[in-house]
C-alpha cells in the first residue's frame, strides 16, 4: 500500500463528511418546503412550484446516490486497508487503523495508545516504509 493511496483514504472519508453534512442541510431545507394543502373551497399555493419541488428532490436523491457511492469505494478501501495493516506489528498495525481506518489526529493517537508524538511517528513512518515493501 502507497502512501498515495492512504491519503486518497483519508481524502475520501472527510469527503464523505463532508457530503454527509451538505444532505443534512438540503434535507432540512427539504423539510422546511410547504407542500399545497387541499382545501374546501381552494387550493393554496406552495411558496416554490411543483417543479421546483420535484427539481430539488431529484438533486437530493442524486446526491444521496453519490454519497452511497463513495461509502462503498471508502468500505473496499479501508477493507484492502485492513488486509495489508494485518501485515504489520501489533503497535504499527494499531496506528495506522487509527490514523487511516479511524481518520484520527495524531494527538488522538498519542492518547489512546499511550505513546510519544516521537514515537508514534517513528512507528508510522516505518510502517509506511513496510507497507511499500510488502505491496
Amino acid at each position: 500500500m502507497t502512501e498515495n493511496e492512504l491519503k486518497k483514504l483519508k481524502k475520501l472519508n472527510r469527503l464523505i463528511e463532508s457530503n454527509l453534512r451538505q444532505k443534512e442541510e438540503l434535507q432540512s431545507l427539504l423539510d422546511s418546503i410547504s407542500s399545497p394543502s387541499l382545501c374546501t373551497d381552494k387550493v393554496k399555493t406552495s411558496k416554490i412550484s411543483n417543479s421546483k419541488l420535484e427539481d430539488r428532490i431529484t438533486k437530493f436523491l442524486d446526491l444521496e446516490k453519490v454519497i452511497d457511492d463513495q461509502i462503498d469505494e471508502l468500505v473496499d478501501r479501508k477493507t484492502k486497508a485492513k488486509l495489508e495493516f494485518a501485515k504489520l506489528t501489533s503497535e504499527a498495525q494499531l496506528i495506522m487503523e487509527l490514523r487511516y481506518i479511524e481518520d484520527k489526529s495524531w494527538e488522538e493517537i498519542q492518547i489512546d495508545t499511550g505513546y510519544s508524538e516521537r514515537a508514534v511517528h517513528e512507528i508510522h513512518n516505518k510502517a509506511k516504509k513496510d507497507l511499500t515493501k510488502i505491496g
